[in-house]
């Protein structure tokens, strides 16, 4: 769906995933054992869609409600379908981790790119560490996927100094505002202290 046109339709998205979500919540493994290779499709194209999505959020304030629709869904199928997390989680956990939730944005080619990483949103960020959460829960190999790629940070002591902020790593301190403008928030006194020298 093109980016214009997910504004328009992001709340029957969002109605149409958590409704989807609500009737997963009621379905057993049980119920698909005639259908299993239209579930492993399912989940496999689920996938696909995530990993290909373009990235819509393009600060914290926007939503991509499609993303989290295929998240949620994704989600549930995993609970539903433990098996798969392993072959799905190989390709689909590192994914995560990098691309959707710790990837650090590079300069960019054209004012109409978007920059990394695809899950700014604090709601679309908590989708993706549900997902994460469960390909990780009773698969070692996928938490060991995660565990190798936060030992990264740890291993590179480069950004981290004595200082306490230093440890405290907010998406939201690397942005810039909607309006494009760079500068200090006015607390009600600038003005006033500017005049004093």
């Amino acid at each position: 769906m093109p980016v214009a046109e997910q504004g328009d339709y992001s709340k029957r998205c969002e109605n149409f995933f958590n409704n989807l979500q609500m009737q997963l919540q009621h379905v057993k493994a049980s119920d698909f054992e005639t259908h299993g290779e239209l579930v492993l499709g399912m989940i496999q194209k689920l996938t696909h869609k995530i990993k290909v999505r373009e990235i819509i959020e393009g600060n914290a304030e926007s939503k991509d409600q499609v993303l989290i629709g295929y998240m949620m869904i994704l989600t549930r199928l995993f609970q539903i379908f433990p098996e798969q997390k392993l072959p799905i989680g190989n390709y689909l956990a590192p994914y995560l981790v990098h691309d959707c939730l710790f990837e650090t944005p590079k300069a960019l080619q054209s004012s109409n790119e978007k920059s990394a990483p695809k899950c700014k949103n604090p709601k679309t960020r908590e989708h993706a560490f549900n997902l994460l959460s469960v390909l990780s829960r009773d698969c070692i190999e996928n938490l060991n996927v995660v565990l190798e790629y936060l030992k990264t940070f740890n291993s590179k002591s480069n950004w981290r100094t004595n200082k306490d902020s230093d440890w405290k790593i907010k998406l939201l301190d690397d942005e810039k505002s909607s309006t494009g403008y760079v500068g200090i928030k006015n607390l009600g006194t600038i003005c006033y202290m500017n005049s004093i020298n």
